[in-house]
């Protein structure tokens, strides 16, 4: 397994040193590139991965970065969801083989305040009340999930630290004890990752 941190300085792998992709989340927006120039180098790397057909997994922010690199915009959201909030598939999510065995309705965590437009050639495959393009695929191995399944509860404590001044109240914004307490919901998780990922790796 190789580590890229872009924003640390990391150089890109090359493409055939590894069988896989999975970018992950920040606090940054997509947009931001005159900040984080390192963005630039990323969308165009992620875009030479999927057409190179590599499985590809973009979790929040990585779900943004892949709907960049197909074409799409990514822009600040009207509102924050932050908390456990469910996702349901859409009629195409539950024929998609990428959602096989996956729940009709699940609670995950969210912790974003930005959105992206539906790229061309792909399929939504769950939306929230308070995000419509929760998840998407591209052909048969690529997946954009603006939710997290990828926490434990030690991991997100450290997370949850950093970021608990977003949590102000609003509609989608739960309070910090229902986040940090829902042992259940964390104890979800590794299934709900787990079938994604053997979809993913199967395609």
């Amino acid at each position: 397994m190789i580590g890229t941190h872009l924003y640390a300085g990391d150089a890109l792998p090359p493409l055939q040193s590894f069988d896989a992709l999975v970018i992950m989340g920040g606090t940054m927006g997509v947009y931001e590139t005159e900040k984080h120039p390192w963005l630039t180098d990323e969308i165009a790397f992620v875009r030479n991965a999927i057409d190179a057909g590599k499985p590809t997994l973009g979790v929040c922010l990585g779900s943004q970065v892949i709907a960049a690199a197909l074409g799409a915009s990514v822009y600040p959201h009207t509102k924050k969801e932050i908390g456990w909030f469910p996702v349901t598939l859409t009629p195409a999510g539950r024929d998609h083989p990428l959602m096989t065995g996956m729940p009709t309705t699940f609670s995950p965590v969210h912790w974003h305040g930005d959105t992206f437009d539906l790229p061309d050639g792909t399929t939504l495959l769950a939306s929230s009340d308070a995000t419509p393009h929760q998840a998407f695929a591209y052909r048969d191995h690529v997946i954009g999930l603006q939710f997290h399944v990828e926490y434990t509860l030690p991991a997100f404590d450290d997370f949850f630290e950093e970021g608990k001044a977003e949590i102000t109240a609003a509609p989608f914004v739960q309070d910090a004890a229902t986040i940090r307490d829902n042992t259940d919901g964390f104890a979800a998780l590794p299934e709900i990752r787990n079938q994604l990922l053997d979809n993913l790796y199967r395609a």
